[in-house]
């Protein structure tokens, strides 16, 4: 949930530094890790929040090269959010 700590290996994918993803990854980070962006629609009154991996923000920002960086430590390419989405659709 956005209560809880966002990973460090989401903030750096967000901030697109590829050198501390690949050392994060290098120490074991799990490049399939989520977190829970919580959005809150006030005319709906609902939580419209969505599930964040790595690969997702990577293909989001175009970064192929940590597309390549995730896949190459056995990111799941078939990984689902809870909007169903998937990174290669």
């Amino acid at each position: 949930s956005s209560s809880e700590r966002k990973p460090a290996l989401i903030q750096e994918c967000m901030n697109g530094d590829y050198d501390k993803i690949k050392n994060l990854l290098k120490l074991g980070a799990d490049p399939n890790v989520t977190w829970y962006e919580s959005v809150y629609d006030d005319i709906n009154c609902l939580d419209i929040g969505i599930e964040q991996a790595p690969i997702f923000i990577a293909i989001n920002n175009e970064r192929i090269d940590i597309v390549d960086l995730l896949i190459e430590y056995n990111c799941d390419v078939n990984i689902e959010t809870n909007h169903e989405y998937y990174p290669l659709s």
